[in-house]
């Protein structure tokens, strides 16, 4: 057991997803491995290519203000194509 009441007391942050749709989770697209120098800006502009997005979101650790490695990008719509293609290419 550890000493800490929760992951905050921790410093880890929690990602919360009450209040998205079950559809929005669906094209919800976990992106893992990113360098600490990667923008939001930079991560959108990459994933724009497949599809136009809702949301681009990095992780960043509350206690150190660094980010830590890994994101989401939410596509506006999820068709086949565009998610053959980020499977293959991203």
């Amino acid at each position: 057991m550890n000493n800490y009441a929760n992951k905050q007391e921790a410093g880890l942050e929690t990602y919360d997803n009450e209040g998205e749709s079950a559809e929005s989770l669906g094209r919800k697209i976990f992106v893992g491995g990113l360098s600490w120098q990667t923008t939001e800006e930079g991560l959108r502009y990459y994933f724009e290519k497949f599809g136009e997005l809702s949301d681009v979101v990095i992780m960043i650790d509350k206690r150190t203000g660094q980010p830590r490695g890994f994101g989401f990008v939410t596509l506006k719509e999820l068709s086949g194509n565009n998610f053959f293609e980020i499977l293959v290419r991203a």
